[in-house]
């Protein structure tokens, strides 16, 4: 192939072919702009692919990259040098820390007003009797109490100048950027609370299942899970206690980590021929055990003698909130533009007896 193809436009060599003719011809001319996916894998899902045809000029052959890249560039010096051809700048910010909030998604969200979530529980019935016929009559009474969560606020603050935000605004939203960071900042927030949080060293923030989850909790001592010790912590939440029935619960869900999601596929796939998979409403693909739906959080501690499994009634669990994530202007300071997003709101446990947890597995 002859290095000085021919490419019209008044251009008579390789060494100055026009862009714009080379983008149009093999681009614009079928439709497809610039910065447009015409090929490939649509957003990542291989399921679903885009196929092409006569799509590829054949214009020539280059003798040498060289100067095809750009090398030692910044774009705020006059060091390094300039590509010959241009440069494609992707208008998405590609980011390496998104993380998916499946508890924060799948949890009852409950509209209230106030600051505090008040609720009477009973732990044990008035009695009953069977008597001789017109017996005395002494009245029993149920033993109740109180239960009270307070709304927490949390907030994500960002801000930019207003020579960012025009200087970009060609090819970039800053603002929507800004906006999407804090949203997701304030999701990882709130997801990782769901689980950690502890009210009683941080007064800001609400209890997690960590802290709200008390009656049946087993320290594993770095042992790996089994399937008989996994059972068992069902049956816990099932009967409302580990040595006697309490109550009936109905657990619904299990929540563990990356490891351990895993680990347990590896305990029941050599005793089962067929195991079904299950994906939930919310879009979380998982699978059962013995009937429960087990997810894998991201923010749930990978560290060996500090992962934790919980088995969770969801009719006990619910997010009251006061106000759901809202965005908010403050007001102008100096030459920038400046928000923030805040919630308020708080996990609320009903009863937390009929959910389980087993913390310190380990290997």
């Amino acid at each position: 192939m002859n290095a000085n193809a021919y490419f019209g436009s008044g251009k008579d060599s390789i060494d100055s072919v026009d862009e714009d003719y080379s983008f149009t011809k093999s681009f614009s001319d079928l439709g497809i702009h610039n910065g447009q996916q015409y090929a490939g894998a649509i957003r990542g899902d291989v399921t679903k692919v885009l196929k092409t045809s006569d799509l590829i000029k054949k214009a020539g052959t280059m003798l040498s990259t060289d100067n095809e890249y750009a090398s030692s560039t910044n774009f705020s010096t006059t060091s390094g040098n300039l590509p010959n051809f241009p440069i494609y700048y992707i208008p998405e910010m590609i980011d390496y820390t998104a993380k998916a909030h499946p508890f924060w998604a799948m949890l009852p969200k409950v509209a209230m007003r106030g600051k505090f979530v008040v609720f009477d529980y009973k732990s044990a019935k008035g009695s009953a009797a069977f008597k001789y016929e017109d017996p005395a009559l002494d009245e029993s009474k149920p033993t109740v109490a109180k239960k009270i969560f307070q709304v927490k606020t949390a907030y994500a603050t960002r801000a930019m100048s207003n020579l960012d935000i025009r200087v970009n605004e060609g090819y970039r939203n800053k603002l929507n950027e800004a906006m999407m960071d804090a949203t997701d900042a304030l999701l990882d927030l709130l997801e990782q609370a769901l689980f950690t949080g502890d009210a009683s060293t941080n007064a800001y923030e609400f209890s997690g299942l960590d802290i709200l989850i008390t009656t049946n909790t087993e320290d594993q001592s770095a042992a790996e899970l089994t399937i008989p010790k996994i059972r068992e912590a069902i049956r816990w939440a099932k009967q409302g206690a580990k040595t006697s029935v309490a109550g009936t619960g109905m657990p619904s869900l299990i929540i563990t980590n990356n490891v351990d999601f895993d680990k347990i596929k590896e305990l029941i796939q050599p005793w089962l021929r067929y195991n079904d998979t299950n994906i939930l409403s919310w879009g979380i693909e998982s699978y059962k055990f013995d009937g429960i739906p087990v997810i894998a959080n991201p923010f749930a501690n990978i560290t060996s003698g500090s992962r934790r499994l919980y088995v969770l009634d969801m009719r006990q669990w619910e997010m009251a909130t006061l106000q759901d994530i809202t965005y908010a202007e403050l007001p102008q300071d100096g030459d920038r533009m400046k928000f923030f997003l805040k919630f308020y709101g708080v996990l609320n446990c009903k009863a937390e007896l009929f959910n389980s947890m087993l913390y310190g597995i380990g290997a």
